[in-house]
């Protein structure tokens, strides 16, 4: 694997062209979205409005899932948005401790109580990861009682506390978003975090570049974060504690693509899929598509355990026609990482 700098971008590329999927992040349900997570202006023909997201059953998660893991037993599943509401979640969850899955799922909302309400249905249930988002400047804002985010975030970190504590989750993970706006408060809350045994994942804020980008539609250009002198000091701090921070290995070249410079060029090995609730194949986590979408998941896998090549087309025509770059942490982790 190589990283290649551009004045503009950074392009990532793939030495040995050998097609194998490491990550998969998966949607279960948009269920309990707020209607601007869905929808917004400009929406391009074909992409649903929240209404239209019909969930599929359990079966047929279970069905995809063990294809991708004859395909690659190592695979990672990233269970994204509220996925942790999904009707059929203790199936799912079954199905991935049963099978030993790697995967971990984003919890929002009042997660601890979301968590608790799937061990009334299964007193068994236990989650190998959960990702709490929270901002950079979350010890900041603890230490401020007068901050209008006080409240919310001193009940965000006594759950996260809770949960370090209990036997439902075997690592929990805070999912730090960062801003050009609360970026000097990161390394004093990766700090804070490793003291109490919590793992800091560290996502850096992207913009929407044009409609067909419909995961993340709030952030201003103005809060990018961009890879210079100031950013590169916070991050020798927040090396200090490497040990509590996700994928440090790689962090510091994942700097390399900000503010928003990345080009995956997915299709040259496909190492990340994306799959929407409505049990659609996405171009990536950022863009849904056009033409990705109308291929169906429960071929992607070949019966030799190779991947459908008709499929990788589609992807390539997608990234061609909508992929304006990114920064995307889930795919540059999957190009990084073995096969």
């Amino acid at each position: 694997m190589g990283l290649e700098i551009f004045p503009n971008k950074l392009c990532m590329y793939s030495e040995i062209q050998e097609y194998k999927i490491t990550t998969c992040d998966v949607v279960l349900t948009h269920s309990t979205d707020s209607e601007d997570e869905v929808n917004y202006v400009g929406r391009p023909v074909g992409y649903p409005m929240k209404s239209q997201y019909i969930d599929v059953r359990p079966e047929r998660w279970v069905a995809f899932f063990t294809r991708l893991i004859n395909h690659n037993k190592n695979i990672r599943f990233n269970f994204l948005g509220n996925s942790l509401d999904y009707a059929g979640i203790c199936d799912v969850l079954e199905y991935l401790n049963y099978n030993s899955a790697n995967y971990s799922f984003d919890v929002y909302g009042d997660f601890y109580d979301k968590i608790e309400k799937i061990r009334c249905y299964d007193e068994y249930a236990s989650i190998s990861q959960v990702n709490v988002p929270i901002e950079a400047d979350f010890k900041s804002v603890l230490s401020d009682s007068l901050s209008p985010k006080h409240n919310n975030f001193t009940k965000t970190w006594n759950s996260l506390k809770t949960l370090v504590s209990s036997e439902i989750c075997g690592t929990v993970v805070a999912k730090i978003r960062v801003t050009s706006n609360n970026i000097f408060g990161l390394p004093e809350t990766v700090e804070m975090l490793a003291k109490d045994g919590i793992y800091s994942d560290i996502v850096f804020c992207d913009v929407q570049k044009t409609n067909m980008y419909d995961a993340e539609t709030k952030t201003i250009s103005t809060e990018l974060v961009h890879n210079d002198i100031n950013t590169q000091m916070v991050v020798d701090k927040v090396m200090l504690n490497s040990a509590y921070v996700v994928n440090s290995n790689s962090f510091r070249r994942y700097c390399l693509m900000l503010p928003s410079e990345m080009e995956c060029v997915v299709y040259s090995n496909m190492r990340a899929i994306s799959v929407d609730s409505d049990f659609k194949l996405r171009l990536c986590d950022r863009i849904r598509g056009t033409n990705c979408t109308n291929f169906d998941p429960l071929r992607l896998i070949e019966q030799d355990g190779s991947i459908s090549m008709e499929f990788v087309d589609l992807v390539k025509k997608d990234y061609e026609s909508h992929c304006a770059g990114c920064n995307c942490k889930n795919v540059f982790v999957s190009q990084t990482t073995q096969a």
